[in-house]
């Protein structure tokens, strides 16, 4: 039996909720779209059926889109995120649980799987069954946000939470280390996998800024377990202080967003 580390319900409700405000903060979804549709390019061969597993709004779809191929199926926890994105003749949108993702076997030539891993309660089922999805020699390309992302902001709370509270609360998302994740397709059968990592600095002028787009987003984590919050002034002026006095360049706070992008084969 698997604990759940997640509260799924709570998490697809704040993520359906950061819709208003969304293009305010996606910038990193932006730019890893395009890395990931010249990627798409570089493959020399013929794809039908693409299904697209993601916790973005709308920029994958939208790179995937200019890619040549017959369908795309975009599967999504988030109800909001598919009624936002226009239907097409060659779009299909599909409701559900990524926990609970069920198609037919052998009927995909690609799976893309977006930003979806670190919020997973049981990834090892979850990677078996779109291994099962897969065609012979289909391709699977996992991003997920590296075992690096929002290190200095990981650290500053450690830091904060020791002097405040005397103890430290888990506030961000589990890490996902590349090494793990490899090992873990390697053993489901996956192969031939080959790994990427993008590091993208982000620049801010105080913790507050950074803590807006985190959640404007809704890539902070919604735990099973009740833990005491940053809203307090007190907590929030530490942290800042905190954060600026190690992790400072250039009079700005600055920020590593760490992302690992694995294309395997069944």
């Amino acid at each position: 039996m698997v604990n759940n580390i997640f509260n799924t319900k709570k998490l697809i409700q704040y993520k359906n909720s950061k819709i208003k405000n969304w293009h305010n903060h996606n910038f990193i979804y932006e730019k890893f779209s395009i890395h990931l549709l010249k990627k798409l390019n570089e493959i020399k061969r013929n794809v039908g059926n693409v299904l697209l597993i993601t916790s973005d709004l709308c920029e994958t779809l939208e790179q995937l889109e200019k890619f040549e191929c017959k369908k795309i199926f975009f599967f999504s926890q988030y109800d909001k995120f598919l009624k936002y994105n226009k239907s097409n003749k060659r779009l299909v949108k599909i409701h559900g649980l990524f926990e609970n993702i069920s198609f037919e076997k052998n009927y995909f030539d690609l799976v893309i799987h977006n930003f979806s891993l670190n919020n997973l309660n049981n990834p090892q089922e979850h990677l078996t069954n779109i291994l099962q999805f897969l065609k012979k020699d289909g391709l699977f390309i996992c991003n997920f946000f590296g075992e690096k992302n929002l290190d200095e902001l990981r650290k500053s709370l450690i830091i904060t939470d020791n002097e405040i509270f005397q103890g430290v609360f888990p506030r961000i998302e589990s890490s996902l280390k590349m090494v793990h994740v490899v090992d873990l397709l390697n053993r489901i059968g996956y192969k031939e996998i080959v790994s990427e990592v993008w590091d993208y600095k982000v620049f801010y002028n105080n913790t507050l800024t950074l803590l807006e787009d985190i959640r404007g987003i809704g890539e902070n984590t919604v735990f099973e377990r009740r833990n005491k919050g940053l809203k307090t002034r007190n907590y929030l002026e530490k942290l800042n202080q905190i954060y600026k006095k190690n992790f400072t360049q250039d009079k700005k706070i600055v920020s590593t967003c760490n992302i690992v992008s694995l294309t395997s084969w069944k």
